[in-house]
């Protein structure tokens, strides 16, 4: 018999894998799974599919703590929270909104998932309290928190500010049209430094001569267009969001 992940376990690794990724990639519960094998005259005890699942969870976990230990020790991560609906095991049949905290290395392409039972900060808080580096959010006041650790440097995201001034089209094209032209700018500046593959010194000196200036002038424009406008408009939130977070940007 082949090597499987547990040895006298009744099904086999390809079948265990189907099962993994139908569950939390294509979120088709295991009673689903165990009916539709019966459609194909195989037919598989939902406890043995379960139990399947936690054996072979139990032997992927030093991978999860490895993938932790690598993305943690990068320079620079990417956070983000994403709402969550999951069973609630104090309460049968019924289910809470928790939060999947994820923060991955563009660096080397990994995924630190981290789930949570609330969005409060103690939980990226202890996630995070030994990373050393730079850390890009959107601006949700939780992340704000790790300024209180030295070693973690804040960097805003761009996207965020950029969905912002798309969404103000309707109430002030001219002025949402601009900024969104400038940030197109960048992006097309981003764009020819991935084609070429620039090394780290080439990207930092075409961003100190090409992109500073752009983000310098639109700075300046934003400080004077933003008193021309009301502040609880689309576009008036667009400029405050973007200038509050101006720094880290």
């Amino acid at each position: 018999m082949p090597e499987r992940i547990k040895g006298k376990g009744i099904l086999g690794n390809s079948l265990i894998a189907k099962l993994i990724t139908d569950k939390y990639v294509y979120h088709t519960p295991i009673y689903r799974q165990a009916k539709q094998l019966i459609e194909l005259n195989v037919n598989v005890a939902v406890s043995t599919m379960t139990d399947s699942l936690a054996y072979t969870c139990e032997a992927m976990f030093p991978l999860y703590v490895k993938a932790k230990e690598i993305i943690f020790k990068q320079n620079y991560l990417q956070a983000d929270e994403t709402p969550h609906k999951a069973l609630d095991q104090d309460v049968k049949g019924k289910v809470h909104l928790g939060y999947m905290w994820v923060n991955q290395s563009p660096q080397n392409g990994l995924v630190y998932f981290d789930y949570r039972k609330d969005r409060g900060r103690e939980g990226p808080l202890e996630c995070l309290k030994d990373y050393k580096g730079y850390l890009q959010t959107d601006g949700y006041q939780v992340y704000d928190s790790y300024s209180l650790n030295q070693e973690i440097i804040l960097a805003g995201c761009l996207a965020h500010a950029r969905r912002n001034f798309f969404d103000a089209l309707d109430n002030n094209r001219n002025r949402a049209a601009f900024v969104l032209t400038e940030i197109g700018k960048l992006y097309k500046i981003e764009a020819i430094l991935i084609e070429t593959q620039a090394d780290t010194q080439q990207r930092y000196e075409t961003r100190q001569q090409q992109s500073k200036p752009i983000l310098d002038s639109l700075k300046e424009w934003l400080d004077e267009e933003a008193l021309k406008v009301l502040p609880k408009s689309a576009i008036g939130e667009a400029m405050s969001y973007t200038k509050t977070r101006w720094d880290k940007l």
